[in-house]
């Protein structure tokens, strides 16, 4: 998704329905030393597409959630040393 900050939009066919009337689902992926996160999953009837204001938000948090996961990370590590 452009200017979402590394977002990704996977579409779903719904029950009876082809991928364009399906479900949509929000997934971030920042690097192989932390999961995907799921961001988000709502129907087209629901919403279409993220609005550039609802991609502007990711893109200011996405960085920060790959950060503190990262930084969780290294103190569990820490820990158990």
């Amino acid at each position: 998704m452009k200017g979402a900050g590394g977002a990704r939009k996977i579409r779903f066919a719904g029950r009876g329905k082809g991928k364009s009337g399906g479900y949509r689902v929000i997934t971030f992926f920042a690097g192989t030393d932390i999961p995907v996160f799921l961001l988000a999953i709502f129907s087209k009837g629901e919403k279409a597409n993220l609005s550039q204001s609802e991609r502007n938000e990711l893109r200011g948090i996405l960085g920060e959630i790959a950060e503190i996961y990262r930084e969780g990370a290294k103190q569990n590590v820490r820990s158990r040393k």
